[in-house]
């Protein structure tokens, strides 16, 4: 049976909860990601920041009927639009149990902590719909409808 350290992603970048929006938004674009753990000065799990806490941080100004201009302060911090707590799971946790804890949580991403309690990976609903492209694929033998065999 594959666990969460199987599926998680293993680099995952953080921010601190003093960084700015900006900041964030700047660092979301060029890793190409949608949530960030936030994280204090001793690397302790504070929060957590996706894409639409971003957007919730974006001052909108009306130009015309047809457009307008987005922009972040530079002052709003991280700490003013992180989450929290924090979903987490452990590197062991079975990627059944991660998919019902999504679903239950009603969350995107959940944290992945090691044995010491320190973040090893992150694990999104994204990762999970590429497993089950992986395992679909691998299984094209099986007669009945993928859906019905993976999905309950």
């Amino acid at each position: 049976m594959e666990m969460t350290k199987d599926l998680s992603q293993k680099k995952v970048s953080t921010i601190s909860p003093e960084s700015t929006m900006l900041d964030a938004y700047r660092l979301m674009k060029s890793k190409d990601i949608r949530h960030l753990p936030v994280v204090d000065v001793c690397g302790k799990l504070v929060g957590i920041l996706s894409d639409r806490d971003v957007q919730r941080a974006m001052i909108c100004h009306k130009i015309s009927d047809f457009q307008q201009e987005v922009h972040l302060a530079n002052d709003i911090k991280v700490s003013d639009f992180m989450n929290w707590p924090v979903m987490t799971v452990s590197e062991n946790t079975s990627i059944q149990r991660v998919a019902s804890k999504l679903l239950e949580q009603k969350v995107s991403a959940l944290v992945v902590e090691n044995q010491q309690g320190h973040i090893s990976g992150i694990v999104t609903t994204t990762d999970l719909l590429q497993y089950l492209v992986k395992v679909i694929d691998g299984n094209t033998s099986i007669k009945t409808s993928p859906l019905s065999v993976y999905l309950y």
